[in-house]
């Protein structure tokens, strides 16, 4: 299916929680993760692309700063919502990751 544009997109496959987070209703990877394919410019050959990713970028204006991780603040995967996403870099997404277990198993 074409889209008119990356929100369109992500409209189209996301909807709104009760919690407030924007959950992706499309495909997701065996990690939980939203994605969705592109066709690479030039050979047209298909690639994947995290949703929660181009979340951020829309919502920034800008790329993903290279080599950092798109967190989420919520603790959810399928999680889109703009506002509830940070890029940091992967020692951090790591120390965050592990300071929401501890808090979980507390």
């Amino acid at each position: 299916m074409k889209y008119a544009s990356l929100r369109a997109r992500l409209d189209a496959n996301s909807a709104p929680a009760a919690c407030g987070c924007r959950l992706w209703t499309g495909r997701a990877n065996n990690s939980g993760y939203p994605v969705f394919t592109e066709r690479r410019e030039g050979d047209g050959m298909p690639v994947p692309v995290y949703a929660h990713r181009a979340a951020w970028e829309l919502a920034n204006g800008r790329p993903v700063p290279e080599g950092h991780h798109v967190d989420h603040k919520c603790v959810t995967p399928l999680c889109i919502e703009g506002s509830h996403l940070q890029a940091v870099p992967p020692a951090e997404n790591q120390r965050l990751k592990w300071a929401r277990r501890r808090r979980e198993a507390a």
